[in-house]
């Protein structure tokens, strides 16, 4: 009797917190054709149909894998999620310094996750054109 408790005991504690494991990450996959060249870190992509997938924790952080459709460029890299949820449609949006686009962030339906500079790339940009813009592409 008391092996059959402790197998349930231990039975239950497996399911409760394999659960929770299971529903620590969401995964969303969404597709972009961006019209133009830009940079992600300091890798840069050409234009192009592109795939991505973002994958969120729930310690805050998000996997971003951007890959082009041909399969010719790929990307990974960790972002940070933030409360800036697509409102009504899902975007990235790039920041244009003269005429390099760098991707910041990507706005989904349900989070919203900042994508880092890069090793003083901003920086560097900001001071060749002292102007930037936010540039939008939609998601489908």
């Amino acid at each position: 009797m008391h092996k059959l408790i402790r197998f349930f005991s231990i039975l239950s504690f497996a399911l409760v917190f394999g659960a929770v494991a299971a529903n620590a990450q969401s995964v969303t996959k969404v597709e972009a054709d961006i019209p133009f060249a830009f940079s992600i870190g300091d890798t840069g992509l050409a234009a192009g149909k592109y795939e991505i997938r973002v994958t969120s924790s729930s310690a805050g952080t998000a996997t971003v894998r951007i890959a082009q459709k041909d399969g010719s460029g790929r990307w990974t890299a960790l972002g940070l999620v933030n409360g800036d949820a697509a409102s009504g449609k899902a975007e990235l949006v790039f920041e244009r310094y003269g005429d390099e686009r760098v991707l910041r962030q990507i706005s989904l339906n349900d989070t919203g996750v900042a994508i880092g500079s890069g090793s003083g790339r901003k920086l560097r940009l900001a001071k060749n054109s002292p102007r930037s813009e936010t540039v939008t592409v939609a998601l489908n």
